[in-house]
């Protein structure tokens, strides 16, 4: 699906028992606050029957599309439950998890720790070093050797799910108030994006579950997942809605799933060209897949094949109450400037490192065919 363009009025330019209390309280304010969201949500959502990978197949969904990503690595973090993941610009990687976050080099060899006191959530990293992590509904600054430097005011009924950082300031998506916080970098709230509001083309966020993902894109806008919507909509940093791209199916390999997908994304880099990107890696929850579109919201192929989340999706399935840990139930991506893909499966306890070989393939003709011709 091609992203769609709209003209706006306003456009700028591009550019432990204290751990169990703490996931307690957390998840029972998302609770809360997902009661009047999950209304919302009934009344539009897309109509479909429980969907299965055998019946993907039958259909056609799994096996139609290309596969074009290879699995060149994996590790394990170390986590008992593992969280968030990002890529930092020099190509360290940040897992947050458990009571700690945690830095690793390209090839999973742990680096440093960082002890904390309560459960983080979304991590961003920017040029310096400088260490920007989520925890409820505050943000907590650290420097590149782990001190804390800041703790930015805690945020009213706010249930932070995802962090970015950019020279235009700090973007965070806030489940609770089904908005973006434009931060500057010292703490002080810019602005608010993604409140419903015509005269901007906002049609409002619809976040049924807490999986509100968001990043900055090389091109100046800012890209949030509008999940009821199964949309990925772009934003200038004014807060006018500039595109969006995304569907629901249940059965075609171009669509997302469920109720409310997909649960997160990560913006992939071109090698070599400085201020593009080659397109989104997306996963959905429910049922485990990770894809990959183009720089307009064209579906490119699955990243990996869908059952490799097998064990993923029978974990879940399998989980006592869910919902404690709805959080974490998702596959996070997260992608390196070299191109280089990160998918954490924080259920399984595991990080795999693919590569999608855009430069040495066609969209059209997947890891597959390339895999023939080079004779592997």
């Amino acid at each position: 699906m091609t992203e769609t363009r709209t003209t706006t009025s306003n456009t700028t330019a591009p550019g432990a028992g204290r751990v169990i209390a703490a996931i307690g309280i957390g998840a029972a304010i998302a609770v809360g606050i997902g009661i009047g969201a999950y209304g919302v949500w009934r009344a539009s959502r897309p109509r479909q029957a429980n969907v299965s990978m055998g019946d993907l197949s039958r259909l056609g969904g799994a096996q139609a599309a290309k596969v074009v990503g290879r699995q060149v690595g994996q590790f394990r973090p170390g986590f008992q439950w593992a969280r968030a993941i990002t890529v930092a610009p020099g190509g360290e990687i940040y897992i947050t998890g458990d009571l700690a976050i945690r830095r690793f080099d390209a090839a999973g060899k742990q680096l440093a720790e960082i002890a904390t006191i309560e459960p983080p959530g979304a991590i961003a990293v920017d040029d310096s070093g400088t260490i920007y992590a989520t925890f409820g509904n505050k943000v907590w600054v650290f420097k590149h050797d782990g001190k804390r430097i800041a703790t930015w005011p805690a945020s009213q009924n706010a249930v932070f799910t995802s962090i970015a950082v950019s020279d235009a300031g700090v973007m965070v998506a806030d489940y609770g108030g089904r908005c973006v916080h434009r931060y500057g970098r010292d703490g002080k709230i810019l602005g608010i994006i993604g409140k419903k509001d015509e005269a901007r083309n906002c049609p409002g966020f619809v976040v049924p579950s807490a999986y509100f993902d968001l990043a900055m894109a090389p091109d100046g806008l800012l890209r949030v997942t509008n999940p009821g919507r199964h949309q990925i909509e772009a934003y200038t940093l004014d807060g006018d809605r500039e595109a969006a791209w995304g569907r629901f199916s249940a059965t075609e390999p171009d669509g997302f799933i469920g109720c409310c997908n997909p649960a997160n994304f990560a913006i992939v880099p071109s090698p070599g060209r400085p201020g593009d990107f080659a397109g989104f890696v997306t996963a959905e929850k429910g049922l485990a897949r990770v894809k990959v579109f183009d720089a307009d919201g064209k579906f490119v192929g699955f990243l990996a094949p869908p059952d490799t989340f097998a064990r993923h999706d029978e974990l879940v399935a399998g989980a006592t109450n869910p919902a404690a840990g709805c959080r974490n139930m998702a596959l996070d991506v997260a992608a390196g400037a070299d191109g280089r893909i990160y998918v954490l499966d924080g259920v399984v306890g595991q990080v795999r490192i693919y590569e999608w070989r855009q430069r040495r393939i066609s969209r059209a003709e997947g890891a597959e065919g390339a895999e023939k011709k080079e004779g592997k």
